[in-house]
């Protein structure tokens, strides 16, 4: 009994001793938070020499939190007074047990609100941040030499590192402007969480992004993984873009004059990171409407969807894709390869099967091949079936020069007009080759074999 007495008795004073510690860590902690106010000058000096830049703060000062204290940082600006980076306000409460264990300032939150900036692009391709703040070096200057580069990684690596530690940054009413020579755009960042939790790492929020007009975009991200270098990550990203007209991302200048007129849709997107790199996607597209003028009929693709689901093999790519419209196309699916050469890059797709004779009708009625091509296309009138079609491109090394096109096909049930010295065809089976300037139709049936250079 007296035993069981004394151990109250201890748990009862050593409650008591905490509460006073408490009691008077937080009297202190009250007292003495407001003096931070003190070292703005020294806070400008400091970030003014590590980003090489003008620093201002209009006010630095102290607030607590329950037992945390918290630094406010109102109307920070970097670089030039009128063309800098200004950061409306900054929130960060302090975590005093992680700060004392890694003997680095640790936070449980950083708020960063209202952040806008102007970024430019010069002629020789270096960016700036107003007039003088250059963040981007251009291409014609000098490269950096082995211990530049290393003093700058490590620069990079101990940055990452501390933010790791952080267990929140709130990014939230950024506006950003970009202007390079080929176009302008903005980015805002509506809210944007960042959470760590050791080497997980988790991202969400919601940013708005695009020329004239903006798109609403959400993300959603898990990682595992040291941050730094990249490389080592694994994890799982989910987007969702807003539907909305993306007529102003498509090249004026297109192939067979060719011009998109009206282009809008939206997607949600499921991507897959597998060591640093992305590994798989799946991407479930809603498209309204996809107009295209053509030189003939124009092409109005309405109330459609596309799935495409993708995966990585080595450094090639191999995408499935299924659209669906209210007009059919004359195929229900293709794949599409990117495939890594020895000096570039080169891209097959391949569709399972179509139907001869209404590839043509659509190739013939929205004029989608050169004269030289839709005249045997036209006069030949083939008919149908085709497995198999693979179209293998090589683009040009050297600008000007033409890529290098292959086509290949199983041919089975064709019926062809004769055409140029091209026999027609009843029913057959056979190959199909084709190539910018010849094609080879290989009949099974007759044996016989039909070669014919192309006109033009």
């Amino acid at each position: 009994m007296n035993r069981f007495r004394s151990i109250w008795t201890q748990i009862w004073i050593t409650i008591v001793v905490a509460m006073v510690a408490l009691a008077l860590y937080t009297s202190l902690g009250r007292q003495l938070i407001p003096l931070i106010e003190t070292f703005k000058p020294d806070l400008e000096r400091v970030l003014s020499e590590q980003l090489k830049q003008p620093v201002t703060i209009r006010q630095l000062r102290g607030d607590w939190n329950l037992l945390s204290p918290v630094v406010h940082v109102d109307d920070l600006s970097i670089g030039d007074e009128n063309d800098g980076l200004v950061v409306t306000s900054i929130e960060a409460e302090l975590d005093l047990s992680a700060t004392a264990f890694y003997r680095l300032p640790v936070f449980k939150r950083i708020n960063i609100d209202g952040a806008s900036a102007a970024i430019h692009q010069t002629d020789d391709g270096a960016w700036f941040v107003g007039e003088h703040w250059q963040i981007v070096s251009a291409a014609t200057d000098e490269q950096a030499t082995p211990d530049e580069e290393s003093k700058k990684n490590n620069s990079v690596s101990k940055l990452v590192d501390w933010l790791e530690l952080q267990q929140s940054v709130i990014l939230s009413n950024w506006s950003l402007q970009s202007h390079s020579l080929e176009h302008d755009e903005q980015l805002e960042i509506k809210q944007l969480v960042w959470r760590n939790q050791g080497q997980d790492h988790a991202l969400e929020g919601t940013i708005a992004w695009g020329r004239e007009q903006l798109a609403d975009i959400f993300v959603s991200a898990a990682l595992e993984g040291p941050l730094w270098p990249w490389g080592e990550q694994h994890g799982e990203v989910y987007l969702r873009v807003d539907n909305q007209e993306w007529t102003r991302w498509i090249p004026n200048e297109l192939p067979q004059n060719l011009h998109v007129s009206r282009f809008e849709g939206g997607a949600e997107g499921w991507l897959s990171i597998r060591d640093g790199d992305l590994n798989a996607i799946y991407v479930a597209a809603k498209i309204p409407a996809l107009h295209v003028e053509t030189g003939a009929k124009p092409l109005n693709l309405n109330n459609g969807s596309v799935l495409a689901s993708g995966i990585r093999t080595g450094s090639d790519w191999h995408v499935r894709v299924l659209p669906e419209f209210d007009e059919p196309l004359p195929f229900s699916q293709l794949r599409v390869s990117s495939v890594s050469l020895a000096q570039q890059k080169g891209f097959q797709i391949a569709i399972p099967d179509i139907d001869i004779r209404k590839t043509g009708d659509f190739i013939l009625r929205h004029d989608l091949l050169p004269e030289r091509f839709s005249q045997y296309v036209d006069n030949i009138a083939p008919e149908g079936k085709a497995s198999d079609v693979r179209v293998a491109v090589l683009p040009s090394l050297v600008g000007g020069e033409p890529w290098k096109v292959d086509i290949r096909a199983n041919l089975a049930g064709l019926s062809t007009q004769p055409f140029h010295g091209i026999p027609s065809f009843d029913n057959a089976e056979g190959k199909l080759h084709l190539q910018p300037n010849a094609g080879v139709v290989a009949v099974s049936y007759t044996h016989l074999r039909a070669h014919e250079t192309l006109r033009y």
